[in-house]
């Protein structure tokens, strides 16, 4: 019977959909600040338009990371959601929508506890996952052999096609054509923003890129093509040439001869090449080292020595070893990076 019921509720979902369907992607993500710096958080201005011909009722499901440094998130984050904290409310702070003729509207989210969706059919291994769990929660409750088959029959034929799902959320309604703005210096005591990384040792701009799938487990959208957006955005250098006072990014850099940086990779300054590294992990020694090189030639420091001189400030003023000369070149470490003096 249960299997009847879930059939005639596809059919009608699918009777439907085939009639339209709605349709989300990423329009654009705009940074509200003209120079990103490494290791700095940024708001950002996300625009998510509906392109299909019937309305989505959406959570606004979305996957943000960077290329080349994370993995996808296994789970994406609902930016209604963010918008407040755990608690549920009915004053959340209201959404940008711009209309088809360009007008705009303000619509806070609704909260629902128990809002139902098409999902899409499940892969084998989620499908035998949800087999797994039947069988333990079966076996404990000491199911006859035959409720255990029909149960399992059940769940293959449910979950192996697009099937009924409820799901906990703040929801709302972005008709065909419309474009909802998430700006997310309005999140949760600005939870959102986008935390920029240190990026490979570069004198010069690096290129950072940004990635971003909406609606990833197809809870509104059915059509996933075009989910997925990219852009390459560039981030100041993570290393920099004085003359400069000291920030709380870089020490006092007297003139264009000194410099200072905080990120490992290798570059070339002033015609050298500076590489910064630790040891390699899978070669037995007695203790792990950072190691700088100067066109090649190695100076090691102890990965343990620096700790102890950062915890008994040994050194002062942040320094975490001796200034030594490697390959004609002085270099300071510090303990928010380290700094380099070219001969003048």
């Amino acid at each position: 019977m249960k299997i009847l019921i879930a059939s005639i509720f596809l059919l009608i979902l699918i009777s439907v959909s085939a009639l339209g369907s709605a349709d989300l992607i990423v329009e654009d993500l705009r940074l509200k600040t003209d120079v990103i710096e490494p290791k700095e958080s940024y708001h950002y201005m996300l625009y998510l338009k509906n392109i299909g011909d019937e309305p989505a009722i959406t959570r606004l499901p979305v996957n943000i990371w960077f290329l080349d440094i994370h993995e996808e998130p296994l789970f994406p984050s609902s930016l209604t959601q963010v918008l407040t904290g755990r608690e549920i409310t009915s004053n959340l702070p209201p959404l940008n929508i711009i209309k088809v003729d360009g007008t705009e509207q303000m619509v806070s989210a609704v909260y629902e506890e128990n809002h139902i969706y098409l999902a899409p059919a499940e892969s084998f291994e989620e499908i035998k996952k949800r087999k797994d769990s039947y069988m333990i929660r079966a076996e404990s409750l000491s199911y006859t052999p035959e409720q255990i088959k029909n149960d399992l029959k059940e769940i293959e034929t449910i979950y192996s096609q697009k099937h009924e799902q409820t799901m906990e959320g703040y929801y709302l309604q972005l008709n065909p054509g419309e474009t909802v703005i998430f700006d997310s210096e309005n999140s949760y005591k600005e939870f959102a923003a986008l935390n920029f990384p240190v990026g490979e040792l570069s004198i010069n701009q690096l290129e950072v890129k940004i990635a971003v799938r909406v609606d990833p487990l197809g809870e509104a959208d059915i059509v996933k093509e075009n989910n997925y957006f990219s852009k390459t955005i560039l981030m100041q250098p993570n290393v920099i040439q004085g003359p400069k006072e000291e920030t709380t990014k870089n020490r006092e850099l007297n003139d264009a001869n000194e410099y200072f940086a905080f990120a490992m990779g290798c570059t070339n300054i002033q015609s050298r090449e500076i590489c910064v590294y630790g040891d390699d992990p899978n070669i037995p020694d007695e203790e792990e080292s950072l190691i700088i090189s100067v066109d090649g030639v190695e100076e090691s420091y102890s990965w343990y020595g620096l700790f102890m001189a950062w915890m008994y400030k040994t050194f002062g003023d942040g320094k975490l070893a001796p200034t030594k000369t490697v390959n004609g070149v002085d270099v300071s470490i510090y303990d928010n990076g380290f700094k380099l003096r070219f001969e003048d």
